[in-house]
């Protein structure tokens, strides 16, 4: 399972009906749920969450989250890559709509980004923050930028005003406690 589709199943799992895999059933504007480390969806209408995913450990100093804007039946994910040591962050997508009834073509970019920044992770390998925004600036992602952590950043899959903004330190501060990504 790819980490697009955990994410859209863990939010699933979060807001789903549990008799028709894609009816979501209705959210409780205006509520949060937590998810795992660092994890945060904020309800903001009946059918669309906002939030970050539970952090994930890449190793070597780099920690992984996925903002998403959707419901358990589609949704659209920007990866936040965490350099701890450097105190920097990328930010880049968002991927294409993806969903149990939408899956993701063949070829597409966001998706090549992601596999070549977890692939170089699994090698030890990772690209840089700078690496990965010089090439979500390339893909002219709506989201491609590189940022400083620990430190509040709003994040929005289309071009409005981000609803809320996420701590981006928490991930160095649940792996990397003394990097400089987790607020010496």
């Amino acid at each position: 399972m790819t980490a697009t589709r955990s994410i859209i199943a863990a939010l699933a799992a979060l807001v789903a009906s549990p008799a028709l895999a894609c009816s979501p059933a209705p959210l409780a504007a205006g509520t949060v749920q937590h998810d795992g480390v660092c994890g945060i969806y904020y309800n903001d209408e009946a059918y669309i969450a906002r939030g970050i995913s539970d952090a994930e450990d890449l190793g070597g100093g780099f920690v992984a989250q996925y903002y998403f804007e959707g419901n358990a039946c589609y949704g659209r994910v920007s990866m936040i890559v965490a350099d701890c040591a450097a105190g920097q962050a990328a930010v880049f997508g968002p991927g294409p709509t993806e969903g149990p009834a939408q899956p993701v073509t063949e070829g597409d970019v966001w998706k090549q980004l992601e596999a070549q920044v977890r692939g170089g992770a699994e090698a030890g390998r990772m690209m840089s923050v700078a690496e990965i925004t010089a090439h979500a600036k390339g893909a002219r992602f709506i989201n491609a930028a590189q940022v400083t952590i620990p430190g509040r950043v709003g994040i929005s899959n289309d071009e409005a005003q981000p609803l809320h903004d996420f701590n981006l330190g928490c991930g160095c501060r649940a792996f990397y406690p003394g990097s400089p990504g987790a607020g010496l």
